[in-house]
């Protein structure tokens, strides 16, 4: 800015703070006072992704919205959310938004940059810039079972940007597939629901399942309704803190490995601890339930 368009702008602002300006110049004036003094514009927060099956329609929704904002009249802070919970002040190109974005982007050419913040305006900052700051881990209800139970465990984390299945967790994380077991919920011929935990790469043996709990069957439930039934989404389901207490069966050879991992309860989430303290905290058995 020229010193002119300095001069310009700085009568604007008097003009705009201290005299009283007739209605018909009011509308022009505040116009031009906002293209020349961005620090006049309303900062209008757009919050996008989380931990939901529908994060990428809310990277489209949030594209759409920032895509067709008036940035001479308003200042966009743009927010994201990962799917494992965690929040960021996301600067750069906006169409990195829809295509992938991702807080592991954080020094990317061109002068895109996320940085985790803490959502609270500092109100010492004329520009009202957010603090960054490292945020408080969101514990899930998982965790706090454990917590409850003081049973020790390790909390690992990960960028799932569209969750497949364990193995593609266990490869990401590189973890031995015999280590990582997955949450099956079974719905039985009395309408029941069983829970099944066993490796990621084993198949559940259906009938083996249920003569583990005196049923003469059972299916899976479609994936559609393992919210409803256990509080979790796919991906993020695990035996501790259900919705309701299900009986629980864990592979029995878990009980050979001295520490096993299984889902924390919500997508990007694991928590490793001993076999023995999982059938702990979900109040489980342990049965052959695996085919051979």
């Amino acid at each position: 800015m020229n010193q002119f368009d300095n001069e310009v702008s700085s009568t604007l602002k008097e003009i705009a703070e201290r005299v009283e300006t007739p209605p018909y110049l009011k509308d022009r004036i505040d116009k031009e006072l906002l293209r020349r003094c961005p620090e006049y514009r309303k900062k209008i927060a757009v919050i996008f992704g989380g931990c939901s099956p529908e994060y990428s329609v809310s990277l489209q929704s949030a594209y759409a919205v920032i895509s067709h904002m008036d940035t001479e009249v308003y200042t966009p802070v743009l927010i994201g959310i990962s799917q494992s919970g965690d929040w960021f002040l996301y600067e750069g190109d906006i169409e990195k938004i829809l295509k992938n974005f991702s807080p592991l982007g954080c020094c990317k050419p061109g002068g895109e940059f996320v940085i985790i913040a803490l959502l609270r305006p500092e109100k010492a900052s004329a520009t009202k810039r957010f603090v960054m700051a490292k945020q408080k881990e969101v514990k899930t209800n998982a965790m706090r079972i454990l917590d409850s139970l003081k049973i020790p465990y390790v909390h690992h984390t990960y960028e799932c940007q569209e969750f497949v299945d364990g193995i593609q967790i266990a490869d990401m994380l590189g973890l031995p597939y015999e280590k990582v077991y997955k949450t099956l919920v079974t719905v039985g011929n009395s309408k029941n629901y069983y829970v099944f935990v066993l490796p990621i790469a084993e198949e559940l043996d259906m009938k083996a399942a249920a003569r583990s709990v005196g049923e003469k069957s059972v299916e899976m439930i479609h994936v559609k309704d393992i919210n409803s039934i256990t509080g979790y989404i796919r991906g993020g389901c695990t035996a501790i803190g259900m919705k309701k207490q299900y009986v629980t069966r864990i592979d029995v050879g878990a009980q050979k490995l001295e520490k096993i991992i299984v889902s924390g309860g919500r997508l990007g989430s694991q928590l490793e601890l001993t076999p023995a303290d999982l059938c702990t905290a979900a109040h489980a058995e342990f049965a052959d339930i695996i085919r051979h």
